[in-house]
């Protein structure tokens, strides 16, 4: 079944796709940097996690500015009224999430007394008195949400691929590139 259905903007859909590259990285990044070895790698995985959460939170706005500038297109035609719905559900809890997690992240690291080097070209420096109780508190929340984030995103990409392999819609094409 092919349908045409009209497309996100360009820039919506770079951002989309540098997004979900990494997130992809940052969320197993997360699992894996307190199962390393205390060292210089264990080290290069948090600073990298960290990049990526700042990466994806400053994208995450610039990304919510543009849906409220430009829009987004109508929902897809032949889409069970049902299945919009759920989509637009995930949607807006995957846009909370790319904004919280991230926030729960910097702010933890924060508490904790850990800057955060962006990409290793500048430091983000801490703007929180230096409290590991919080810090640990926070980093709890930032965990638990990071876990629900990665449960809407298998959800979000089951999706995707099912309109795209089995439906054989439009609706994967709205996000594709180019």
């Amino acid at each position: 079944m092919s349908v045409e259905s009209p497309r996100y903007s360009l820039p919506h859909r770079v951002i989309h796709w540098i997004m979900a590259v990494a997130i992809l990285i940052a969320i197993p990044g997360g699992v894996i940097m307190g199962k390393l070895p205390p060292g210089q790698m264990q080290n290069n995985v948090y600073d990298l996690h960290k990049s990526l959460g700042v990466l994806v939170l400053v994208l995450a706005l610039i990304r919510i500015a543009l849906k409220r500038r430009d829009g987004v297109p109508p929902p897809a035609t032949g889409v069970e009224p049902w299945q919009t719905m759920a989509a637009t559900s995930v949607h807006h809890a995957l846009y909370a999430l790319m904004v919280i997690v991230p926030l729960l992240g910097f702010v933890a690291n924060s508490f904790y007394g850990a800057a955060i080097p962006f990409f290793w070209l500048f430091t983000i420096p801490t703007f929180t008195p230096h409290n590991e109780e919080i810090a640990g508190a926070i980093f709890s929340m930032h965990t638990a949400l990071a876990i629900l984030f990665g449960i809407l995103l298998a959800v979000h990409i089951g999706a995707a691929l099912y309109h795209r392999f089995i439906r054989k819609d439009a609706v994967f094409a709205r996000m594709s590139l180019p």
